[in-house]
């Protein structure tokens, strides 16, 4: 069954849009509708906002063994998630 798009096909990324970068990824169906098809053009060629940066997933994640290692041990004896958040950003 070959997929069909159900959306409009335009989102609002007005914190993204709003800088003039000329990095784009574009996607489109093959031909039997079973592939998507990626192709990258531009570079990112501006600055990025805290907000920015965050949003990169990324940028999110902990590759750190010793954090992932302490972040399990706070979970364990009960942490709450704000607490093992601001605990993670003292340390990085």
């Amino acid at each position: 069954m070959p997929f069909v798009s159900k959306g409009t096909g335009r989102r609002s990324h007005s914190k993204v849009w709003s800088t003039g970068c000329s990095a784009r990824v574009c996607l489109r169906l093959s031909g039997n509708g079973f592939h998507l098809v990626v192709s990258a053009s531009g570079a990112h060629d501006h600055a990025l906002t805290e907000h920015q940066w965050y949003s990169y997933a990324e940028n999110r994640r902990i590759e750190d063994p010793q954090l992932r290692e302490d972040i399990a041990v706070l979970s364990k004896a009960g942490a709450k998630p704000r607490g093992i958040l601001s605990y993670l950003r003292a340390k990085t």
